[in-house]
């Protein structure tokens, strides 16, 4: 059996699982189902799991903690602002939960809460490795928190000792990833990405990340490969396809990436970036008023935003066909 239909199955069943969970599974198998789900950016289903988990104990930290990851991921900011702030609440000593709150307070223009959130967690995280210096995830989040503030160096010290401690600990080898891709150093990153890759088939960001390094590698085929494996992973990722499509586009592979973009729309209507992109080459493809009426929609959706603004230029550049 294939790696990939291996994947598909796993997750077919995981769903099943949380759809039907019942009180003969033990709060730490669903929070591995949590943490799957999560992996594989099935974040109704993961939210679905920390509810059930609320239902029996509903002084959990832990799961209020994850129900903020999520929010977060979806880029729900306030609503997982609000969910690490009840998380702390419980347990005061929840090192995660402090840094993501930190970083929806970053995304929340709140710079100074956000740094006094993640020298907490910078703290709690010291506090537990003078307990046990093989702590991975003391490491791990140390890291995190040490990124939000800046302090790179120390994140990326953080974030090897981790790895030294647990090798498969694939979450530490994606956020190392990130590091070396922004740095430009994208063999480090493929490498790093192509080992989370192997510790967890089904790490959809770790199939995005190498897919980006290779786009800026330019080496596209490996990308559009990698985009094509995300999907696999979760065939409703939106953002899989869409990047396929910019890779796409790269390539010139024009009516390709038109039918990426089309189906990222299909998957979430409001992917505004899609609608730029689908707009861009459908003029490169000379469909001038598909083009108009994707710039349009873009522009509608999110007049604020990067994509809503180029789309209004492109529409004003662009004349009505007669």
């Amino acid at each position: 059996m294939s790696r990939v239909l291996t994947i598909i199955l796993t997750a077919a069943l995981l769903i099943g699982v949380a759809a039907h969970a019942d009180d003969s599974a033990d709060q730490d198998e669903l929070f591995a189902w949590v943490e799957t789900m999560q992996l594989q950016e099935r974040w109704p289903v993961a939210l679905d799991l920390c509810n059930t988990i609320l239902s029996r104990d509903s002084q959990c930290a832990r799961a209020y903690c994850e129900r903020g990851m999520i929010f977060l991921s979806e880029k729900r900011y306030r609503e997982a602002d609000q969910e690490f702030t009840v998380a702390v609440a419980i347990d005061a000593k929840l090192a995660r939960a402090y840094v993501g709150r930190a970083r929806a307070q970053m995304s929340l223009d709140r710079e100074d809460d956000a740094a006094a959130d993640a020298a907490r967690a910078v703290a709690l995280c010291g506090e537990a490795l003078r307990a046990d210096d093989a702590d991975a995830d003391a490491y791990f989040h140390r890291g995190l928190a040490r990124r939000v503030i800046g302090e790179e160096a120390d994140a990326s010290w953080d974030l090897t000792r981790a790895l030294e401690v647990r090798p498969d600990f694939a979450q530490a080898r994606l956020e190392r990833a990130h590091i070396y891709r922004r740095q430009g150093k994208l063999l480090l990153a493929i490498e790093h990405c192509t080992q989370a890759i192997d510790a967890r088939p089904d790490y959809l960001g770790a199939w995005l990340t190498r897919a980006r390094a290779y786009y800026q590698a330019e080496e596209y085929d490996s990308a559009v490969a990698d985009c094509t494996r995300a999907m696999e992973v979760n065939p409703q990722c939106a953002r899989a396809v869409f990047n396929r499509g910019l890779v796409r586009a790269k390539m010139a592979d024009l009516s390709e990436a038109v039918a990426d973009f089309t189906l990222a729309i299909e998957l979430r209507e409001d992917y505004v970036d899609a609608w730029f992109y689908r707009g861009d080459t459908r003029m490169a493809l000379g469909e001038v008023e598909g083009a108009r009426g994707d710039w349009e929609r873009a522009r509608d959706l999110d007049p604020d935003g990067w994509a809503g603004k180029f789309a209004a230029q492109r529409l004003a550049a662009t004349p009505v066909a007669d």
